[in-house]
């Protein structure tokens, strides 16, 4: 049982756990299970030379409400990309 259900209202937390969802390092996400719907950025943010095959989380997340935390790894996460692009 949990202890209350506010998480059902709050968004930033709902925002945040698919933060650490995309980048916790047991993501299991992997390119051979076909197209990769989970790429958290655009071609564009982190100077891809090829076009993704889905950009439906970086439209997702446009916008959201971090936290701070949660925009720190996000932020971090971007320049890991573009290091590897």
């Amino acid at each position: 049982m949990l202890p209350n259900n506010k998480y059902n209202s709050d968004i930033e937390f709902q925002n945040n756990c698919l933060i650490f969802a995309l980048f916790h390092s047991q993501n299991r996400i992997r390119f051979d299970d076909g197209i990769n719907n989970w790429i958290p950025y655009s071609e564009k943010e982190v100077n891809a030379k090829e076009k993704f095959e889905s950009d439906l989380m970086s439209e997702f997340l446009k916008d959201k409400q971090l936290s701070p935390e949660g925009q720190a790894v996000f932020y971090a996460g971007r320049e890991l990309w573009k290091y590897y692009h």
